[in-house]
């Protein structure tokens, strides 16, 4: 009985502590020493987006493999993004007459998920701790890469290219303007 006991407050404790943690949004911390310092401040460079990533693991390849997928997710994210502040500045280049058309092809266009290449790490770190691995990569995808994804998307569909082709903004992707 008195186990039982002691094991109820024990438990109590230990229920009230993650929750008093959980609600003041407190994590258990990770040593800054042990996260690289290129991953915590990305260079800047106009020609690259860089795109930091983490994951855990018992296995170091499976979180090598979760961080891949994340960095080409977060490239994708970026592409989506791009992609639609292009597509705002189009629509205010494009003839109003060509305004039903460039909707309805846009949104043929918008279904289509983006094809994301070269996703290659710029730099790999990892940790290991109690049998548990954590690696950090820094993808540096360039922008002119970025910028061909897009590029490629919008000739995907011949008659939004056709309405396109001739903006300011279509022509600055081609020549590699951010």
């Amino acid at each position: 009985m008195r186990a039982t006991t002691l094991l109820s407050v024990f438990a109590s404790l230990f229920l009230l502590g993650i929750t008093e943690m959980a609600l003041s949004g407190e994590r258990p911390k990770t040593e800054k020493a042990d996260v690289p310092e290129l991953w915590l401040n990305p260079p800047k460079d106009p020609a690259f987006h860089f795109i930091p990533v983490t994951a855990n693991s018992r296995d170091l390849s499976m979180a090598t493999d979760k961080c891949k997928m994340e960095g080409v997710n977060k490239i994708s994210q970026l592409a989506k993004a791009k992609f639609r502040v292009v597509v705002r500045n189009m629509r205010n280049e494009v003839p109003a007459d060509l305004d039903s058309l460039f909707d309805s092809r846009l949104d043929s266009l918008t279904r289509k998920g983006f094809l994301i290449s070269n996703v290659k790490p710029h730099q790999t770190w990892n940790t290991e701790e109690n049998g548990l691995y954590r690696v950090f990569i820094l993808y540096a995808y360039p922008v002119l890469e970025l910028n061909k994804t897009i590029i490629d998307k919008i000739k995907s569909d011949q008659q939004f290219y056709a309405i396109v082709r001739e903006t300011a903004t279509f022509k600055g992707l081609e020549t590699g303007e951010p």
